[in-house]
């Protein structure tokens, strides 16, 4: 009797004992064997005075497209910096450049609806006028005459 009662209380606590250590010890081996993925960083983006120089640096190489880009990215990543107001009139002005009216218009207004008070709003309430006369037709001829005006005439 003493020899069915050993065999019966080893089938029914040691080895569901030594069948989980097994099955846990071989779990863990598993995980010690994949390597540890890379945690995907975050991009490095300038610091906001890099980036409105970059953008005014752009603007004066006449590269217009780049430097919207760099006055939005300062304006993403950085709302709160004191360069925004002037990041977004700056890209008001390289959409403009860029003969992108209805995007120079949005830019604008947002300005103008962001600081009234700005002692360039006057400038952002003029750049927006001239994005929406350069929009009708008329006015897109007679500003390109004004610019030059001696291309209708004739050499002597």
């Amino acid at each position: 009797m003493s020899e069915t009662f050993v065999k019966s209380f080893t089938t029914r606590h040691v080895l569901p004992r030594l069948l989980a250590t097994s099955l846990l010890s071989s779990l863990a081996g598993c995980a010690l064997l994949n390597s540890p993925k890379p945690v995907p960083t975050s991009p490095k983006v300038s610091s906001p005075e890099t980036l409105y120089n970059n953008g005014i640096d752009a603007l004066q190489a006449r590269r217009f497209s780049v430097a919207a880009s760099q006055f939005e990215t300062l304006q993403q990543n950085y709302p709160y910096s004191g360069y925004i107001a002037n990041a977004q009139l700056m890209q008001g002005y390289a959409y403009y450049l860029q003969n992108k009216y209805p995007e120079a218009v949005q830019q604008l207004n947002r300005f103008i609806s962001l600081h009234p008070t700005s002692t360039d709003a006057a400038y952002a309430y003029y750049l927006r006028a001239c994005a929406f006369m350069s929009r009708l037709p008329m006015c897109g001829a007679i500003s390109k005459a004004r610019s030059n005006p001696w291309t209708h005439l004739k050499k002597s």
